[in-house]
């Protein structure tokens, strides 16, 4: 089964040159949920997620934001 964090990692990786990519409003928000609110990119990310009135609503991100976000997500625990 795929997790919200592999499917952000395949639409980037299917569209590696994007300047856009249109991801699950849902997957974004579970991503960025649990990461600090306080950096930029998780911000922005919410921001543009959390308006969508359904989670399965698809939403265009900057690639350089859901690279960020993915490379956040990626991290271990600390």
């Amino acid at each position: 089964m795929l997790t919200p964090l592999s499917r952000l990692r395949d639409a980037r990786g299917g569209n590696p040159r994007a300047a856009a990519v249109a991801v699950f409003a849902g997957d974004l928000q579970d991503v960025a949920a649990p990461l600090d609110p306080k950096e930029q990119v998780v911000s922005a990310c919410l921001k543009l997620a959390l308006p969508a009135e359904r989670p399965g609503a698809t939403i265009r991100v900057p690639g350089e934001h859901l690279d960020k976000l993915i490379d956040l997500a990626s991290r271990p625990a600390e």
